[in-house]
């Protein structure tokens, strides 16, 4: 059985709501005060707060265990058992301290070159930071689900407000606004299919409570589902479903057609974001794989199969590019394929 240790025995304070909300706090100051030089400083020190705490989970992280660690557990919309689980272990720390790096290296990287709307791009890096460490923090499915969709308000507005001018799109003319709803769009599509899984996952669990004569409750909680019997061919469709999702996100071929645009169009930061942070690599490790083990043996071919076509065309793509964005925007398609 998957275990846990709550933070309280191992650290002694919430570390994981710290590391989850200092951004979020760093927001909503900038927002109140009024001023572009405190709001840099603010951001910069919400950041920088962020990433000592996440380095602190690396040296305070007990090795040689599968146990999730620093635990926090509470309800929060009990009635429909979903709770405020945050949680990690060695894959999701990774993730961690690499987003907190990377989110401050972005606000350093764009600390001057960003000179208009400079506390809103500042309210969006680290409402951004926010929602991408709950993907990562989180191990109920319903608040992991939370973040993942509430990550697309940020990007949509850093693409289209702070977006380049002149990016690439299929009209041969740079469209900012047409990249971030194309992205919105397609990260949607997948994210309804991935969340018919977990509905999926969870029907599956009260069904299995109540053959077992339980007390079933309701549960979206990760480590519990993971204790489930769940049958092949609802592993078969819980696979695919959060494929899709994950896959969209990724990207993975051929999913991947929103890349290009938002990379062209984007910000530096969307772009650091998006081809930095393997949000859709994640997704297969933390649910895919683990909750549903035969379909991903069974079919594990079909993904490699598009993973090798996305190296080969991103690289080919990349190739005839005479342009460093567009070089790089397809270049990240190959080498996510590679990840993948």
């Amino acid at each position: 059985m998957t275990s846990e240790i709550l933070a309280e025995h191992q650290i002694g304070f919430p570390i994981l709501s710290l590391i989850l909300f200092l951004p979020l706090i760093g927001a909503l100051a900038i927002w109140l005060f009024d001023q572009t030089a405190l709001a840099r400083r603010i951001a910069a020190a919400a950041m920088a707060a962020t990433a000592g705490l996440s380095l602190l989970l690396w040296f305070k992280f007990q090795r040689g265990t599968a146990s999730f660690q620093f635990t926090e557990h509470s309800d929060w919309i009990g009635p429909l058992g979903i709770s405020f689980h945050l949680g990690v272990d060695g894959i999701s720390l990774l993730f961690v301290i690499l987003t907190a790096l990377l989110s401050l290296g972005m606000l350093i990287a764009t600390w001057e070159t960003v000179t208009t709307s400079v506390r809103h791009y500042l309210i969006c890096l680290l409402a951004l930071e926010t929602t991408t460490l709950g993907v990562f923090l989180s191990v109920d499915l319903v608040l992991f689900f939370f973040f993942w969709e509430v990550m697309l308000l940020p990007l949509y507005f850093l693409i289209k407000v702070w977006g380049s001018p002149r990016g690439f799109t299929p009209r041969g003319g740079g469209d900012r606004d047409y990249s971030a709803l194309k992205y919105v769009l397609y990260t949607l599509a997948g994210s309804v299919l991935m969340l018919v899984a977990i509905v999926i996952l969870h029907l599956n669990d009260h069904a299995h409570a109540l053959e077992a004569g339980l007390s079933p409750g309701r549960s979206f909680d990760l480590l519990r589902l993971l204790e489930t019997p769940l049958a092949p061919s609802l592993q078969f469709w819980v696979f695919i479903f959060f494929f899709f999702g994950f896959a969209v996100k990724g990207p993975i071929v051929p999913f991947h057609t929103w890349m290009p645009n938002v990379l062209m169009d984007g910000p530096v930061a969307v772009g650091v974001a998006l081809a930095g942070i393997k949000l859709g690599t994640y997704g297969l490790l933390r649910f895919s794989l683990p909750l549903a083990p035969l379909a991903s043996q069974q079919l594990a071919t079909v993904v490699i199969a598009l993973a090798l076509i996305g190296v080969i065309y991103g690289a080919v793509i990349a190739l005839m590019q005479h342009q460093v964005r567009r070089l790089i925007a397809y270049s990240s398609i190959s080498h996510l394929g590679m990840v993948a």
